[in-house]
């Protein structure tokens, strides 16, 4: 009974194997794929509005001492208006903006980030070293 049971099993195994290599493996049929394309150009469209400009910070590092002292920092590039913003609020804060600059002010010892956020959400960052 076990060499029965042992010779199906092993012809399950060996049909399998066999169904399984012998698959679709032949070449394709390409008759008609030049005509194809030839009715049916492909090509890239560009996007509207090229490329999108890089925003940047300059500065893109400052470093404050003390507490209560100021770094202006201005955009360039990216898809004006900007929006600013800091990384951690509790070691300083975008004192005033205007439509391409910050004026970013140390509240705390610690480093910190400000984030200038373009119209379409892209981003730039100034590190701000603030022992």
């Amino acid at each position: 009974m076990k060499s029965a049971l042992s010779l199906a099993l092993c012809s399950v195994v060996a049909l399998s194997c066999t169904l399984l290599l012998s698959g679709c493996e032949d070449e394709p049929d390409l008759r008609g794929v030049g005509s194809y394309f030839d009715q049916n150009p492909i090509g890239s469209e560009p996007r509207a509005g090229g490329t999108a400009p890089t925003v940047v910070v300059t500065p893109n590092t400052k470093s404050l001492a003390t507490d209560g002292e100021t770094a202006s920092f201005a955009a360039v590039g990216g898809f004006p208006s900007y929006t600013w913003s800091v990384n951690d609020i509790s070691k300083g804060s975008v004192l005033q903006q205007g439509q391409e600059s910050a004026v970013y002010q140390r509240a705390a010892a610690g480093d910190n980030v400000v984030i200038c956020t373009d119209s379409r959400g892209n981003r730039a960052f100034a590190t701000i070293s603030q022992p």
